[in-house]
């Protein structure tokens, strides 16, 4: 965990706006699950005229010992139909959750709101 702790330090410096969030146990420090946000894309669709439309996708990987668990990427599409990577999450769980899709969106709002009123 301390690495992904010193990801989350850097990221979150390199840029104001980029937004992270590492869940883990707090008596064990085991890692579950991260979400994850970024700046630029946020300012983009922020101040984008365009109407935007979001779409979540899932990725398991090919090499599971490498990372286990499942991705999941929050994109967006502007007028042009030019795909952005809005926000990713990873957990640990095998298996696509929709606990975890609904707990990504909740964060991507929370963090976001001005999405949730397109």
């Amino acid at each position: 965990i301390r690495n992904i702790r010193n990801f989350e330090k850097f990221f979150t410096e390199f840029d104001s706006d980029n937004r992270i969030s590492i869940m883990a146990d707090s008596q064990t420090k085991l890692y579950h699950r991260c979400f994850i946000m970024f700046g630029p894309v946020l300012r983009m669709v922020r101040s984008a005229a365009a109407t935007l439309q979001h779409d979540i996708l899932f990725y398991r990987p090919k090499k599971v010992s490498e990372l286990p668990g499942v991705i999941y990427e929050l994109v967006t599409s502007d007028a042009n139909n030019q795909f952005y990577t809005l926000g990713l999450a990873h957990s640990v769980e095998t298996d696509e959750s929709f606990d975890v899709y609904q707990d990504f969106l909740q964060y991507v709002f929370d963090h976001a709101p001005f999405l949730a009123d397109e």
